[in-house]
């Protein structure tokens, strides 16, 4: 009982200032603490969780809680710092800042490392092509070793990975086995990675990380782009049990993967979410066909797509909602021109089983200089009208670029949308371009 006691008088005395500001629920909470603990009865530490848990967003709080006892030192520190970033970075201008996260976490009783969650992981390698790694030196990637081979063990807590700018076959198998030592692991981001065949990558995602939960490729360089072979994959059986998100930037170094997917070599059955960008109208017949075999799973479809016309004029639009009835979010990436209606038109009116839809975003970015859009946003206004239930949500996310003149996106968005603004469907979200760009690639702010 004293020591429940003294835990709140050393709140009361050294935190006074802080303790104006607490959330009420733990000014109750600590007193409960006290009236058990008088009764001679534990506080069950699962509540004292749930009572910190209710600070997340009061970071002075949380500080004053990590000072109290080793549990609550524990629990407010992993919400002080949920998106603290170790950048594990050998390129010759980032070599400094990687030599000083190492000092941190070796430092006499540091717990640095029990709090860091993500990781990023960037090579030596130029991104711009498979000739570039000719010019990487043995030194670099021996170096890269010995960094992580000396910085992983002190994170046992990493939940998102990322590596970046790595020939994968110049990783030792020393070095590999750590990573894959990072058994906590529920995403992860292969980007811009020099590897001989994409099975490589494939099946160390799978059998290093079983709990992997999101799985991101791209910009990848692939010297050899055969298929994945069923034969590899069959001791498995368990392959990617627990995959729930995909974000691929589909060319011909993912597209094996897609061919594994559709042919069942890679289960499709508990995918969630999709995240596809497709630049070359001739992987668009893929993404139709994976999005077809995934139906009524997948809740979530996010497509970065700019296909021509032109092409399709004697042959169907290959991407099709029809099969996603449990649909809840769609979001898309169009281009500020007029020819961009037609192919949203196309995949909306399809997503008509879809009875279930909340939300629909689209992100605009006006670049460059010119002082009105050719895209139609009456005409976009009349299809969401007209395709999404009442109470669907219609979120329009807009970037400009400064130099523009005249009418500002987010005015022109509200003016032409009018009908939809009156029902309250309609929202219009300023968003910070460069920020957002950190967030969608992994390339992320400390």
């Amino acid at each position: 009982m004293w020591r429940v006691v003294q835990i709140h008088s050393i709140l009361t005395f050294n935190f006074n200032p802080l303790l104006r500001n607490f959330n009420p629920l733990l000014r109750i909470t600590t007193e409960v603490i006290v009236m058990t603990t008088s009764q001679e009865a534990a506080f069950p530490i699962e509540l004292q969780d749930q009572v910190i848990g209710n600070l997340c967003r009061d970071v002075k709080s949380l500080a004053a809680c990590s000072l109290v006892s080793s549990h609550w030192s524990d629990s407010a520190r992993k919400l002080l710092f949920p998106n603290f970033i170790a950048f594990i970075d050998v390129r010759s201008n980032e070599i400094a800042q990687t030599s000083k996260l190492l000092q941190l976490l070796e430092a006499p009783h540091s717990r640095l490392g029990l709090y860091i969650q993500h990781v990023q992981i960037w090579g030596p390698d130029n991104p711009l092509g498979i000739e570039a790694i000719q010019t990487i030196h043995t030194e670099e990637y021996e170096y890269l070793s010995k960094v992580l081979q000396t910085i992983l063990p002190r994170l046992p807590r990493v939940r998102d990975l990322m590596l970046s700018s790595l020939s994968w076959y110049r990783i030792s198998r020393e070095t590999r086995a750590q990573l894959a030592s990072l058994s906590k692991v529920i995403s992860l981001e292969w980007h811009r990675i020099i590897c001989g065949h994409l099975n490589d990558l494939v099946q160390f995602s799978n059998q290093s990380f079983p709990r992997l939960e999101t799985l991101r490729m791209q910009d990848l360089r692939v010297k050899n782009n055969t298929q994945i072979e069923r034969s590899n994959l069959a001791q498995h059986s368990n392959w990617f049990a627990c995959l729930r998100t995909l974000v691929l930037f589909v060319d011909e170094s993912t597209a094996p993967f897609l061919d594994g997917l559709l042919s069942g070599i890679i289960p499709v059955e508990n995918l969630h979410s999709l995240d596809l960008e497709v630049l070359d109208n001739a992987n668009l017949a893929l993404v139709g066909s994976l999005i077809r075999i995934t139906g009524p799973t997948l809740s979530v479809i996010r497509l970065n797509i700019c296909p021509v016309r032109q092409d399709f004029d004697e042959n169907p639009f290959p991407i099709s909602l029809s099969q996603n009835v449990n649909l809840k979010v769609l979001y898309f990436e169009p281009w500020l021109i007029s020819r961009e209606i037609w192919w949203l038109e196309k995949i909306i009116t399809s997503a008509s089983s879809a009875c279930g839809l909340e939300e629909i975003y689209l992100r605009f970015v006006a670049s460059g200089t010119p002082n009105s859009f050719s895209f139609d946003f009456s005409a976009l206004e009349g299809l969401l009208l007209a395709r999404s239930a009442p109470g669907t949500k219609i979120v329009m996310e807009c970037w400009e670029d400064e130099r523009r003149q005249g009418p500002s996106l987010s005015e022109t968005l509200i003016s032409s949308m009018s009908e939809l603004s009156k029902r309250g469907q309609l929202s219009v979200v300023l968003f910070d371009r460069y920020e957002a760009s950190k967030k969608d690639f992994g390339f992320l702010g400390s």
